[in-house]
């Protein structure tokens, strides 16, 4: 029995689902300039057949606009409604995190939609229709993507992609009756030849391609992105990197974390590197290297009044001539300064360090983990950015400090943005620093009150 086609426009506003601001569940309700430029001119432009006339769609607007939630959309169509015979939709992803992000994006939709959820069984890696097709995503770490038999692709942020080693892996099949490939980013930061998306970008603008739909917008065109929040970002980004997320404008600028503006603004002449308080909550954060590697512990605090964070203490440890760091050094200046510093806990990533936290939580020290994962160094990246750009931190003069933050890079991945240091730079001190500010970014800037720092006796 040939499966049965839906209207693309009836099934996402009666059957796909998704979460609005204030938390509750509905059919999604697209807008019209979705409609226009991208719904209609891919789903509904067709030949004279009844088949769709382009089968390649490159769909770019400003960062924020929504475009995983199209994907999303168009990967549930065209596995449940497209008409097509056991359909094979994949998505594709630089790393094996971007492909996690991916699947469990879609993987959120099906969930919300009551119906929707009856139409699949989801697995770990992989979505299987009741109609025989399935989805699932591919990433440049996989084995092997050869194989498929693609009725579509689905490219979230293929801004990412260097090279084209995935899109020649995989290809909608030729024995498909209406296979489809689909683009959807935002602009990307290496304009030249040999770059898919800029291959793409330069094609399209061409508009010599009749299979291929272009369209490509420097305007932010959904009606939640407003001129409040684009204000906050351009204060906060790098101005390349605003005019490339949110004017989706291909930059090639400079690629510094901060400004020296930015970290002149931030130096409290006042303030020294003290190795005890009290009156305030402390986070302890710990980068640990040990082979020809440094360990960098910082202390900062909210200030309850001003709400500002405040680079307390700030200290370096280094093996001598390539040796590791003493890390009975490390352990003992990390309890000096958890009695020193009242109402502090510590903050360690514990890759490397399991048995230094083992005898640290013996001592009964509170430890939070920091694993170094994408998801947390995108969000310790940005926490950091903000707080410089905000000018709500106030650190005092230190010069290993402020050359790393001077010099430091602020790179994007395809799970976000991170930091990272030049070729024979570092930047321990400044994600030691960012460890304590990210820990310090899920709280309120205001909740303590005097009473609640009374003097406790920690040993």
């Amino acid at each position: 029995m040939k499966p049965k086609k839906i209207d693309f426009i009836e099934f996402a506003e009666k059957f796909f689902y998704v979460r609005n601001k204030d938390n509750s569940v509905s059919p999604i309700r697209l807008e019209q300039w979705q409609i226009d430029n991208f719904i209609r001119p891919v789903f509904y432009d067709l030949t004279p057949d009844g088949l769709r006339k382009y089968d390649l769609a490159v769909f770019s607007v400003p960062k924020k606009n929504g475009k995983s939630t199209l994907a999303a959309l168009c990967i549930a169509y065209l596995l449940l409604a497209d008409g097509e015979q056991y359909p094979e939709i994949i998505s594709l992803a630089n790393d094996l995190e971007q492909a996690r992000r991916i699947f469990d994006f879609v993987k959120r939709s099906f969930e919300l939609s009551p119906v929707l959820r009856q139409e699949v069984v989801i697995k770990r890696d992989r979505i299987e229709a009741r109609n025989g097709g399935w989805y699932q995503v591919i990433s440049a770490d996989s084995v092997s993507a050869h194989g498929y038999d693609c009725s579509a692709i689905v490219i979230d942020e293929m801004w990412g992609f260097q090279d084209y080693k995935l899109l020649e892996a995989v290809a909608p099949s030729p024995a498909r009756r209406n296979p489809l490939t689909l683009v959807v980013t935002y602009a990307g930061n290496q304009p030249f030849p040999g770059n898919p998306l800029f291959d793409y970008y330069e094609r399209g603008k061409e508009g010599k391609d009749p299979k291929m739909y272009f369209y490509w917008s420097h305007e932010n065109l959904a009606s939640w992105v407003d001129d409040q929040y684009l204000e906050s970002e351009k204060k906060r980004l790098p101005e390349f990197m605003f005019k490339r997320l949110h004017r989706n404008q291909w930059t090639v600028g400079s690629d510094n974390f901060l400004t020296k503006e930015d970290v002149d603004a931030s130096i409290d002449p006042e303030l020294r590197n003290r190795d005890s308080g009290q009156g305030e909550r402390f986070t302890i954060s710990c980068d640990l290297g040990l082979r020809s590697d440094r360990t960098v512990i910082s202390v900062v605090h909210r200030n309850w009044k001003s709400g500002r964070i405040i680079l307390d203490h700030v200290k370096s440890f280094e093996g001598k001539r390539g040796a590791e760091v003493n890390i009975a050094d490390v352990e003992s200046h990390l309890i000096h300064l958890w009695r020193n510093f009242r109402q502090s806990r510590l903050v360690i990533d514990p890759w490397q360090s399991i048995g230094l936290i083992q005898r640290l939580k013996a001592r009964n020290v509170k430890i939070e983990e920091f694993v170094f994962s994408g998801g947390n160094l995108t969000k310790m990246t940005e926490a950091l950015l903000g707080v410089f750009k905000d000018r709500t931190i106030k650190i005092f003069k230190h010069d290993e400090l402020i050359k790393e933050l001077l010099t430091v890079m602020i790179i994007e991945t395809s799970y976000g943005l991170r930091i990272d240091h030049k070729s024979n730079m570092h930047d321990d001190f400044v994600i030691a620093l960012g460890m304590g500010v990210f820990t310090l970014s899920g709280e309120p800037t205001r909740i303590y009150t005097q009473k609640d720092f009374q003097s406790v006796a920690l040993f």
